[in-house]
């Protein structure tokens, strides 16, 4: 990797695995990274952003060594041990400790590598392209140049941070995203249990075994409900971004993949002040049944689904069940047009 040319203390980035397709399954531990380099932070980044992981220098670097400094989504082993691996807000927060100093002529000539590959392949324009917001315009102004367009999302220094400019979308993260916020009946627990049972036994169990552990075990919540995964915005902060974008007159993407933190964003639209007149759309809404789809579509809120997605990740979809009653397409995936034709894709 290099390490001896770079000042020591300087981090490594390295983004685009798939925890799911490697030998082990799985994000690799810090000691595995530091048999490969120990004497610089490395930070590992998922395809998704949603997942990472660092080796020992960098757990240190970060201060997740320290249990008073380390935020939810840093992963110990059975015996209490860090892993190394980070998911969602530790992610995150990894991702912007890591991220390179601005250098304008070493970023232009990068983005213009990019672009070259992008014109070879016919595409012109980047539409929601995550961007923080203090470098947003720079940006768009380089790509330009290259005849590139750019339409971004905005975050602020970080990706679960959303950044707010009038007549700009700001990308808001409501849930996880392999850990997804879903909410679920006992009987739909009990049927997802029973089904992933067959799974792990099945002649590829390990596979399952993989993906039941990314999913995690139920938490019963009261009145016969349970629920799975991470919610990263709760009901009363998505009511204040909702309405702090229609007071500057922006607009909101929201990333909500489980059927949870659907009912969430339709529960905070409704309470916010003048809720309705923000430009309102949810990116992925991969967990839902019809009811929900209607209730969306009754909203009036415009669904973003990424057809690419359930096409990279069938394979391990089909060894993770889920629950029935959701209408869930390769890896958790929406309620599609044949579905729901209410529901815009």
């Amino acid at each position: 990797m290099g390490s001896r040319r770079h000042l020591p203390g300087t981090w490594l980035r390295l983004h685009g695995y798939e925890p799911l397709e490697l030998n082990e399954l799985r994000s690799p531990t810090s000691a595995e990274i530091d048999t490969v380099v120990a004497d610089r932070p490395v930070h590992l980044i998922s395809r998704t952003f949603h997942e990472s992981a660092v080796n020992t220098i960098g757990l240190e670097q970060l201060g997740f060594d320290r249990p008073e400094r380390r935020p939810p989504g840093v992963l110990v082993g059975r015996r209490g041990r860090r892993t190394g691996v980070l998911v969602e807000r530790a992610s995150f927060a990894a991702e912007a400790a890591s991220r390179p100093v601005a250098q304008p002529e070493l970023d232009l000539g990068r983005l213009a590598w990019h672009a070259e590959r992008l014109f070879a392949a016919g595409v012109t324009t980047i539409c929601d392209a995550t961007v923080p917001i203090a470098a947003a315009d720079a940006y768009v102004e380089a790509a330009a140049t290259l005849g590139l367009r750019v339409a971004p999302l905005l975050v602020g220094n970080r990706i679960d941070a959303p950044g707010f400019r009038a007549g700009c979308t700001a990308k808001v993260l409501a849930d996880g995203g392999e850990y997804c916020h879903l909410c679920l009946t006992g009987h739909q627990v009990a049927s997802l249990g029973a089904s992933s049972l067959r799974a792990t036994l099945a002649r590829d169990g390990r596979l399952a075994r993989a993906v039941g552990r990314r999913a995690g075990f139920p938490t019963h919540v009261g009145h016969g409900r349970f629920r799975t995964g991470i919610t990263l915005t709760g009901v009363e902060e998505l009511r204040m971004q909702i309405e702090e974008a229609a007071n500057i007159d922006s607009r909101l993407a929201l990333h909500a993949i489980g059927n949870g933190v659907l009912h969430s964003v339709l529960c905070a639209r409704q309470s916010a002040v003048a809720g309705n007149e923000v430009g309102l759309r949810i990116e992925h809404a991969m967990v839902l049944n019809n009811r929900d789809a209607d209730s969306l579509a009754d909203a009036g809120i415009p669904v973003v689904a990424q057809a690419r997605i359930p096409q990279r990740l069938r394979p391990p979809a089909q060894r993770g069940p889920t629950a029935d009653a959701l209408a869930v397409h390769a890896l958790r995936h929406t309620a599609s047009s044949r579905d729901n034709p209410r529901v815009q894709q």
